[in-house]
């Protein structure tokens, strides 16, 4: 395995980021939440606070 870098900052997306109708579509960043730490599961990754 090659490192490649440190992680600085964990976040989770709790609903889409993307607002409006096209063609007037923006991204909103409320959606993005920083969380301590994630657990790696078999199914994905969970944010943990």
């Amino acid at each position: 395995m090659k490192l490649i870098g440190k992680i600085k900052q964990l976040q989770i997306q709790r609903f889409g980021i993307k607002r409006g109708e096209k063609p007037h579509r923006y991204y909103d960043p409320g959606a993005l939440e920083i969380v301590p730490r994630l657990l790696l599961t078999p199914t994905g990754v969970l944010g943990c606070c």
